[in-house]
């Protein structure tokens, strides 16, 4: 009895020193190799990339962090994501409580992963809901501090990019790099306020619509009169050239041209009617 227990010790022990085993990290995955026992306890420092990786199984795990682009959804709704209300709520400067479903996509930073898992000790899918969120909701409570209920309704984009901004810094320090955050579907306001601040939104848009058409309407009108004014000078001018014509040509007119004028039309016949101020010509005065 005592023999059959000392072979199986020294063949665990030899399992233990000798045993190996093997598994895949596919593409998309860095895997990291973790010591469970011994002085060396804890994330290997070599970080294991895709491919075959041996290990042994008694006193090694392999983890497998993907490295693809990840997707978190925090919901109220408990068919979706989590089963659990996972929605972001903050508040804006001016005492408007708002909450919201917030989507996002992500990155671990594949040289990071066993840092991170050597900080949170944790899964890829415990990290998102506990830290990533946890940062999150966070920087969304910080950037509302800045906006009035107002401004948030206005610039909800700008508001997210404000977010986005205060947390990608520290989140890429840490392994994760931020890709897209996005609003799922309306945030949750009262529906009341909401109401009075689109109809304000609605009034001013109106009043700015109603003031570019004023701005227009005298533009086309100084147009007009300055079309007006053109159109006028340039009858001015057109008067003041025939008036100068024929003024020069009153200058120019003498008595031998208007004689040699009324020879090159006469017909060589004598008018049969000669009026007081009629010119007669007088055939002998010209020979």
């Amino acid at each position: 009895m005592f023999k059959r227990l000392l072979m199986l010790i020294i063949l665990v022990v030899f399992l233990a020193m000798f045993g190996s085993s093997c598994t895949r990290i596919p593409a998309g995955y860095t895997g990291i190799k973790v010591n469970m026992y011994g002085d060396k306890r804890g994330v290997s420092n070599i970080n294991i990339v895709t491919g075959w990786v041996f290990y042994n199984p008694l006193t090694q795990k392999i983890y497998k962090f993907p490295t693809f682009m990840q997707t978190a959804v925090w919901t109220k709704d408990k068919r979706e994501g989590s089963p659990y209300d996972e929605s972001i709520t903050f508040q804006t400067n001016d005492g408007l409580t708002i909450n919201a479903d917030i989507g996002m996509n992500y990155y671990f930073i594949a040289a990071k992963v066993p840092y991170l898992f050597e900080k949170f000790r944790r899964k890829p899918k415990e990290i998102e809901s506990t830290y990533l969120r946890t940062k999150i909701r966070e920087a969304f409570v910080y950037v509302a501090s800045d906006y009035t209920a107002e401004q948030f309704i206005r610039n909800k984009a700008k508001f997210l990019q404000d977010v986005k901004n205060r947390i990608v810094k520290e989140l890429e320090q840490n392994g994760f790099t931020i890709d897209t955050l996005s609003f799922i579907g309306s945030p949750r306001v009262p529906e009341t306020l909401l109401r009075s601040i689109e109809a304000k939104i609605r009034a001013t848009q109106l009043a700015e619509q109603k003031k570019r058409e004023l701005e227009q309407a005298r533009a086309d009108a100084e147009k007009l009169v300055v079309k007006k004014q053109g159109e006028a000078r340039a009858r001015i001018a057109e008067a003041k050239a025939i008036a100068e014509a024929n003024r020069m040509i009153a200058q120019s007119l003498t008595k031998e041209l208007v004689l040699y004028e009324a020879i090159k039309k006469w017909n060589g016949v004598q008018p049969k009617v000669v009026g007081p101020n009629q010119l007669i010509l007088d055939i002998g005065k010209l020979k």
